[in-house]
């Protein structure tokens, strides 16, 4: 995973992904850490897409989530 991660990285592409399986593969995992609970909130307002639920999740002013490098802030 971490090799795919870096190549990825030196190419341009970044992941919110943090392993090939699980919740860590979908956005949904990436959500519900980042901002626990707020997927209830997300689907009760957009329903069942994947990315209006993503957009509804607006990091506060200054708040990095995805680094230059490809690994994500939590």
């Amino acid at each position: 995973w971490d090799e795919q991660v870096d190549l990825g990285a030196r190419h341009g592409v970044f992941t919110l992904a943090t392993s090939w399986t699980g919740n860590g593969e979908a956005v949904e995992g990436f959500i519900e850490g980042v901002a626990p609970g707020k997927l209830v909130d997300a689907k009760a307002e957009v329903g069942d897409s994947k990315i209006r639920k993503g957009l509804v999740y607006a990091p506060s002013p200054g708040e990095i989530l995805s680094q230059p490098d490809g690994t994500v802030a939590r």
